[in-house]
């Protein structure tokens, strides 16, 4: 498993204790209290994620985050991402449901996320011969036969759970 690194970590390793900057210091250059480098430093911080490792996990948990159309929509309004951190991410999960979600919603993204089809055949055959429904929504659902997935027949006018009327059909 990749050791994803702490703010504090990244913060004393990286940059104050190459440069011999002290919490004091820094709070002074900055212009903020001592005690927020200081609580950043101690607290043990928030762990940092890559954008990829950010991705994997929203897509295994999205029923519990925000819903296919929230995470396809984010998804969808990034640039470039490296598929082999990707890959090595959702490997680490090892899904076969996770696969088929990551290669049904980041189908129509390729281009601009910057992925081959080498990494949707990965996907493929990572994903086993269950079919699956993407979502627990009781919900009118198609069957994509590729990702032997069903999904919503209106995933692509959903905003926030609910089908936009005024979105072209």
């Amino acid at each position: 498993m990749i050791e994803t690194p702490k703010i504090s970590e990244i913060l004393w390793e990286e940059f104050m204790e190459p440069m011999n900057i002290s919490a004091y210091k820094l709070a002074n250059d900055i212009h903020v209290p001592v005690s927020r480098i200081q609580d950043i430093l101690h607290s043990g911080g928030i762990k940092v994620t890559d954008k990829e490792r950010t991705i994997a996990d929203c897509l295994k948990d999205m029923d519990k985050i925000a819903g296919p159309e929230e995470v396809r929509a984010n998804i969808s309004s990034m640039s470039y991402i490296d598929e082999q951190k990707l890959l090595e991410y959702l490997s680490l999960y090892d899904n076969q449901f996770l696969y088929q979600k990551a290669g049904f919603l980041l189908w129509d993204c390729r281009e601009t996320l910057g992925l081959t089809d080498g990494f949707f055949d990965i996907c493929r055959e990572h994903i086993g011969k269950s079919k699956r429904y993407l979502t627990k929504d009781n919900c009118q659902v198609k069957y994509i036969d590729e990702w032997r997935l069903m999904v919503p027949v209106n995933i692509l006018n959903i905003k926030n759970g609910e089908v936009e009327t005024d979105a072209a059909v």
